[in-house]
C-alpha cells in the first residue's frame, strides 16, 4: 500500500535550490540515498512509447532527482526537480507501517516549515 504526499511550503514560494533540499531532507533521514535522474527510460512499447505513458500518467519533469530510504517497517520515496527554485517535493510512503516515519517528517517540517499535504502529489 502507498501513500502519497506533497511538501511544499504553505505560502507556494521555493523550497531552495535542489542542494538546498537535498540538505534538509538528508537531516531528516540520514540514510536517503539519491539519484539523478536526467532523462526517461528508453524502453519502447509497440505502437505507443512508455515516455508518452509516463508523461501523460505521472507528469514527471526531467530532470529531476530521486530519493529513497529504506527500513524493516517503512519506505519513502521523494522526488522533485533539479532547479535552482524548487517549488514542491512529491512524497510516497510505503510499508507495513509507515507511520514510523512520522517522526522523520515532523522533524522535517519543523525544521523547515514545510507542510506535508497528504493525497496529493504536485510537482
Amino acid at each position: 500500500m502507498a501513500l502519497g504526499a506533497t511538501l511544499r511550503r504553505p505560502d507556494r514560494r521555493p523550497l531552495g535550490s535542489d542542494a538546498d533540499v537535498k540538505a534538509r531532507l538528508s537531516e531528516a533521514f540520514p540514510d536517503l540515498k539519491y539519484i539523478f535522474v536526467d532523462h526517461p527510460p528508453a524502453v519502447r512499447l509497440p505502437g505507443f512509447g512508455l515516455r508518452q505513458l509516463s508523461a501523460l500518467l505521472f507528469r514527471t519533469r526531467h530532470p529531476h532527482w530521486y530519493g529513497h530510504v529504506q527500513k524493516p517497517d517503512y519506505a519513502v520515496e521523494f522526488i522533485f526537480d533539479s532547479q535552482r527554485a524548487v517549488r514542491s517535493i512529491a512524497v510516497t510512503l510505503y510499508g507495513r507501517n509507515p507511520a514510523h516515519a512520522e517522526p522523520h517528517l515532523a522533524a522535517l517540517a519543523a525544521s523547515t516549515g514545510w507542510d506535508l499535504v497528504y493525497g496529493q502529489q504536485v510537482q
